[in-house]
């Protein structure tokens, strides 16, 4: 390889004190796609936001193309050409795809801008990264991997010579995700290099060209894709095997507890039925689109039933409704969680115990003494790392706000759990600890059913499996007797 366009050296950031990187060292190529894994915690955001400006190192250095750099403000980065793609899009969604292309120009044309020429321009790269898109929609309108799309395009618009994608393709399926690969194609062919940051590791052998594993604000190692497997980059990652990261426990089935029978919604959801006992753990798959967490929804009564039956421990549900599931013991755990249940500026003990407050008063007084006592046992089972359970939520890192929701929704006393995603966007170790957490309800006589789009965990942590697809079931497999190309074949094809 020639001089790297990027050169970390010796990078090292505290907080309070608090070591988060410890001497780091990475080179970044013209056109390579470098992958950067780790554990919520690992310092990636930390190394991210200092290669872009944000924060400044305490000690060490950065080299551009082989001489020191000032990054002591995102201006400083832009002005090198290192652009940001971050996890939620970073777009005008009530302007057009042109308007947001070509924000940037606007003060080089103002006080005259040529929109015919911008709409022309606009139109010529959509074209070029293969999307046959009107430039005058507004972004509102697009979906999530077009977005993607149009931000990776403005940064190619923008002359940019390094790229950095920050856990930016978390919510894409499979399909989507072919889409950028191809976009990134194109922009490595054009020399522009790519630091990658992504908890799905199946991305890795689809883009990636090398990957480096930090652990505890440290490189552990940096090597080409080719040469790493999956179990090593996991195992580097957090320590542990790929047969640890999945806990499964066989727990005797019990009675069926839920009961679904040619159940339509929506306009969508097709003659679903299934059924789920206690102790059990029904994995739900298939692509985005498919109806899953729709029917998660359904399930839950946040949507209405068009035709069919659902029966709750063996009681025809009539006039279902969320408040009818609840008093029936199911519990629904959205993908959103952080718009639809997260508090970040209340403290951590109030976003655990918010939805179950009776049972720590009495006559409206709360008894603080055993609220306290309940939340440590989550924060001890669940492993959430804080500063103070009365701190404000926000003051937590991404995996530990999840975990605290999780914590909440564990501590309803529900008997039936409806989980999608519950692992997504939280980090490896992160992971385990929620798997745990699923292993004691299934002691206790719970039923789960899981909603993912991680094929590798549904077979894990799953006895069963459906396959959605365009509302309807289409199989029924056994996690112990299937694979992830099994899985993948019957989902999309």
């Amino acid at each position: 390889m020639s001089t790297p366009i990027l050169s970390i050296k010796n990078i090292s950031k505290s907080y309070e004190g608090y070591p988060v990187l410890n001497n780091i060292s990475l080179d970044l190529f013209k056109g390579e796609v470098h992958f950067i894994i780790g554990e919520n915690g690992a310092g990636k955001s930390t190394l991210m936001k200092i290669i872009s400006g944000v924060l400044v190192p305490d000690s060490g250095e950065i080299l551009w193309q082989g001489k020191p750099a000032e990054l002591n403000s995102p201006y400083d980065a832009h002005k090198l050409g290192i652009v940001t793609i971050y996890q939620e899009p970073n777009l005008f969604s009530k302007l057009s795809i042109a308007e947001n292309l070509f924000l940037h120009k606007w003060i080089d044309r103002f006080p005259i801008i040529k929109w015919e020429d911008i709409y022309h321009e606009s139109e010529l790269l959509l074209r070029k990264f293969g999307m046959n898109i009107n430039p005058r929609i507004k972004i509102e309108r697009l979906s999530l991997a077009e977005k993607r799309l149009i931000e990776i395009i403005g940064a190619f618009s923008r002359n940019s010579k390094v790229l950095i994608m920050d856990e930016a393709t978390a919510a894409l399926t499979e399909n989507e995700l072919d889409l950028i690969k191809e976009s990134l194609v194109k922009l490595t062919d054009l020399e522009v290099a790519v630091f990658y940051i992504s908890q799905r590791i199946s991305n890795l052998y689809k883009i990636g060209k090398r990957v480096s594993i930090l652990r505890d604000g440290k490189i552990i190692d940096t090597n080409l894709v080719e040469k790493v497997t999956t179990e090593n980059v996991l195992e580097m990652a957090a320590g542990e095997t790929l047969g640890e990261r999945y806990p499964k426990i066989n727990v005797e089935k019990g009675r069926k507890v839920l009961e679904v029978k040619n159940l339509s919604s929506c306009n969508f959801l097709r003659e679903i039925s299934f059924s789920l006992r206690r102790g059990e753990v029904l994995g739900l798959a298939g692509v985005m689109g498919s109806g899953r967490s729709l029917l998660g929804k359904v399930l839950f009564g946040v949507k209405t039933i068009a035709k069919g039956e659902i029966k709750i421990n063996g009681q025809l549900m009539t006039r279902y409704s969320i408040n009818k599931a609840i008093e029936n013991g199911v519990c629904y755990i959205p993908e959103d969680r952080f718009n639809k249940g997260f508090f970040p500026d209340l403290s951590i003990v109030q976003n655990i115990t918010l939805t179950q407050l009776d049972l720590f008063s009495h006559l409206g007084i709360i008894n603080s003494k055993e609220e306290i006592r309940v939340v440590k046992n989550y924060i001890e089972k669940l492993v959430i790392k804080n500063n103070g359970i009365f701190k404000k939520a926000y003051t937590l890192s991404g995996g530990n706000q999840q975990k605290t929701v999780l914590a909440r929704w564990f501590n309803s006393g529900a008997n039936i759990f409806i989980l999608d995603e519950p692992t997504k966007g939280i980090d490896i170790a992160s992971k385990t600890d929620v798997y745990s957490i699923i292993n004691k309800l299934l002691l206790s006589g719970a039923a789960i059913l899981m909603i993912s789009s991680d094929l590798n965990e549904l077979l894990g942590m799953c006895d069963r499996i459906f396959v959605l697809k365009e509302g309807r079931i289409v199989a029924e497999k056994e996690a112990k007797n299937t694979s992830v190309d099994q899985l993948l074949r019957i989902a999309t094809y």
